[in-house]
């Protein structure tokens, strides 16, 4: 995807955590949300999933804990490259956010070449009289093979401090995939 933020282009050089996920039934990226930046970048490639078709999830730890209760609103939009329009693929309240940017194996010969990219900006993570809210983009590959393109926006409609971010699957495990965080220095 060509409109991708580059981490250089916007003075970002060292990532604070990188993640290499490895059959993880779970990708979390904790103890590096903090005041010290006011947005934070998440930036991740080659993601693919043992299942074939996952669509690739995620829940935010406030405070202490990762918040699994109903206090997830999103609103997620795609556009398919064998189609000339753009679908609102989902706009859902729930125990957690779909991104809808699904990790689909096109096919046996294709699978090793079939995988998820996106990019996530998170705001004010410490900020405690907020709710914490999340924007997304990225690109797979699905079933026809066809190429989407995704962009959501989604909230957790609690105030507490943001500390961790888990990435999952809806089936099986994230059998690969590198996922880089980095901060945006305050003005």
């Amino acid at each position: 995807m060509s409109n991708l933020i580059s981490p250089a282009a916007v003075g970002l050089t060292k990532p604070l955590s990188v993640i290499v996920a490895s059959g993880s039934a779970t990708v979390d990226i904790e103890t590096t949300f903090d005041s010290t930046y006011d947005e934070y970048l998440i930036l991740a490639s080659g993601i693919t999933t043992d299942n074939g078709s996952a669509d690739l999830r995620f829940r935010l730890k406030i405070a202490a804990a990762y918040d699994t209760g109903a206090n997830y609103v999103e609103q997620v939009f795609g556009g398919e490259s064998d189609v000339a329009t753009l679908t609102n693929v989902r706009a859902a309240a729930g125990t957690y956010v779909d991104m809808n940017c699904g990790i689909q194996t096109p096919s046996a010969a294709a699978a090793a070449s079939a995988s998820a990219q996106f990019e996530i900006r998170i705001s004010n993570p410490s900020d405690t009289t907020k709710k914490k809210k999340v924007t997304w983009r990225g690109t797979f590959f699905d079933k026809t093979p066809a190429l989407w393109q995704v962009w959501g926006t989604a909230a957790n409609t609690g105030t507490g401090a943001l500390t961790g971010f888990r990435f999952y699957p809806s089936a099986d495990n994230i059998v690969a995939g590198t996922f880089r965080l980095y901060g945006f220095k305050k003005t």
